[in-house]
């Protein structure tokens, strides 16, 4: 069933006299506190413009709150004129479909939307109930259409308008990486493990713009710019041999090995905070081991290890782990650090 954006004349309020003003009132105070004092001068112009906030609030709203280049005073005539909603729309840049969406939606001037037949049927289905969601989803919706395309709008609004969406998006990085999901052939787009489609679910795709982010700092930026103190060779302790991830490549081939997320971490291995090795029994991997060090202490401990598919690691191999850090000079290593301290 197609939803029927009307078409039909503006109209005069069907109440006159103080049962329509309070009818008026009652609606405009459904709109930010903020805009509530242009919105009523701008209504109290003519009865056709105060019909507006009845039958068409997004416009009621831009034309109280303008964003650069609005055409009012054309608009104002057309409205008054008694022109049809389609035309006055049209005239005023804002899409038909917004007359869907309820006052408490607007929260500052109305960005450019999408108004494309397809974009228009989808997008009235992705309409936010929850009133922390509305105060959001506008500015949503033209932000990820803008940089993401109007499927990857489209997605971005039932993601919202979910009941228990969070607040939180990131629909910086979101949008960055749905774009270049749709455009494989870019450089930066051969980096994506897992691309964006309108079925992947909110979280999943979080944690998938994360670590494309992730792998392409670590290309720009190098993964040998600020070595971790220990040293990268392999060493073997009670029949594991620690065996150092120290390339993009190497880490990716390990997180696809032990299906896990160590990939995650290419900006800390880059910047010499996060360091991994590979521990392995013969030609079995059995964990993997990540060593930390703090910027508020330059001595490096172990942060994690775990085996494939982030289980803990067995008992015996985190013996070995000990055995083989202790097996470090760490002393010697870190008195460059230490000595730095204690001067600062």
């Amino acid at each position: 069933m197609q939803a029927h954006t009307a078409l039909a004349p503006l109209r005069l309020p069907a109440m006159a006299g103080h049962a329509a003003q309070r009818q008026l009132e009652k609606q405009l105070r459904r709109f930010d506190k903020r805009h509530r004092a242009p919105l009523a001068w701008m209504a109290s112009r003519h009865p056709r413009i105060a019909d507006l906030a009845f039958s068409f609030p997004a416009l009621l709203f831009a034309l109280s709150v303008r964003r650069a280049g609005f055409p009012a005073s054309a608009v104002i005539d057309a409205v008054i004129r008694g022109d049809s909603l389609k035309n006055v729309a049209q005239l005023a840049g804002l899409p038909l479909w917004l007359r869907k969406l309820p006052p408490e939606m607007f929260v500052g001037p109305i960005p450019k939307l999408p108004d494309g037949e397809v974009f228009r049927r989808r997008i009235c289905n992705a309409l936010p109930k929850r009133k922390s969601a509305m105060r959001r989803w506008l500015a949503v919706v033209a932000f990820a259409a803008y940089w993401g395309g109007e499927d990857f709008a489209v997605w971005a609004a039932a993601q919202l308008a979910k009941p228990k969406a969070r607040g939180r998006g990131d629909w910086a990085r979101l949008s960055l990486w749905a774009w270049h999901s749709l455009r494989p052939d870019l450089p930066a787009s051969g980096l994506i493990a897992t691309p964006w489609t309108p079925a992947i679910a909110i979280d999943s795709a979080r944690d998938a713009a994360r670590v494309w982010l992730s792998a392409v700092n670590a290309r720009l930026a190098g993964l040998s710019a600020a070595p971790l103190i220990l040293p990268r060779e392999c060493r073997e302790v009670d029949g594991y041999v620690f065996q150092p991830i120290v390339t993009r490549e190497e880490v990716i081939a390990e997180a696809d090995a032990m299906e896990n997320c160590i990939r995650d971490y290419l900006d800390d291995v880059a910047d010499g905070t996060v360091a991994f090795w590979s521990v392995r029994q013969g030609d079995a991997r059995k964990a993997v081991l990540a060593v930390e060090r703090l910027h508020w202490n330059p001595i490096p401990r172990i942060h994690q290890m775990q085996a494939k598919g982030n289980v803990d690691a067995p008992a015996e191999v985190w013996r070995a782990a000990a055995k083989w850090l202790a097996g470090h000079d760490l002393v010697a290593a870190c008195a460059p650090g230490l000595e730095h301290r204690a001067v600062n």
